[in-house]
């Protein structure tokens, strides 16, 4: 397999990209020293003593969306 090599702009916007999907979830990052809010860290703790069997796999989110598509 070949690997990709990136520049640090195409980090730069791949960062500024995972930000403002965070922020469109209601989650601010406003530490510059990147700590995690108080809500960001319980919600990341949830998700970690979810069982993976309680997860539905990618087919399962396409299927879904398409069928609300219709």
């Amino acid at each position: 397999m070949e690997q990709k090599q990136i520049t640090l702009e195409e980090i730069y916007y791949k960062l500024l990209n995972i930000e403002r999907a965070l922020e469109s979830k209601g989650i601010i990052i406003e530490d510059d020293e990147g700590e995690l809010t108080d809500e960001f860290k319980a919600r990341l703790e949830k998700a970690r003593k979810t069982p993976l069997s309680e997860y539905i796999d990618h087919e399962e989110v396409k299927r879904k969306i398409l069928a609300k598509r219709k």
